[in-house]
């Protein structure tokens, strides 16, 4: 009896635990890192993840690790993982990273996604860059959570008085003291202005 309830204790540690990827560990790192990095494989990649595009670059500080589909609870998720770094796109990320099961992260052309130390990802988050996101030292975005710096919604144009609904294409970062205004590169957008 004691060798059945190892046996089962060794299939369920193992049931929820993904495994190391090697193709796709070995792939993002010769894609993504300076090869002198790249030769001790900071980035590892358990489980499934489709690597969509890996045009973009990722930078790591000296001595750092970066787990992709480790993190988290433990079940293995329904979807897989998908990573898309475009051309020009960077993903700075510091040390000790934590990303779980599932995560999307798509960082667009010529786009800035910042991770500080010790941050998570949680299983089945999904985080969208289009031109700057940072995350700080220590924290952590939850499960199922979407983290975008864009807003694609409608919006109403408050400063002409009519209900013109345009999309926000040219989002600025939030300024208490600035007003809505009509944005000068194109008529389907607003921006903020001081």
């Amino acid at each position: 009896m004691n060798v059945f309830h190892r046996l089962i204790n060794y299939i369920e540690s193992r049931w929820g635990n993904p495994r190391l990827s090697w193709w796709r560990t070995v792939w993002i790192n010769l894609r993504c890192l300076p090869l002198r990095q790249a030769i001790g494989l900071p980035v590892r990649i358990y489980g499934r993840v489709c690597l969509a595009n890996l045009d973009g670059c990722i930078q790591l500080p000296n001595k750092a690790k970066l787990r992709i589909g480790r993190n988290g609870a433990g079940y293995v998720s329904a979807a897989p993982g998908r990573i898309a770094i475009c051309d020009g796109g960077v993903w700075k990320v510091g040390a000790n990273i934590g990303i779980s099961q599932g995560v999307s992260i798509l960082i667009h052309c010529n786009a800035v996604f910042e991770m500080g130390d010790y941050s998570t990802i949680g299983d089945s988050a999904k985080v969208i860059c289009y031109h700057h996101i940072k995350v700080g030292r220590h924290c952590d975005l939850t499960w199922e959570s979407q983290t975008m710096d864009f807003n694609s919604h409608l919006t109403e144009n408050i400063i002409e008085g009519h209900r013109d609904w345009r999309l926000l294409l040219d989002w600025q970062p939030y300024n208490s003291n600035a007003r809505y205004a009509p944005s000068s590169k194109n008529n389907c957008s607003l921006k903020l202005s001081a």
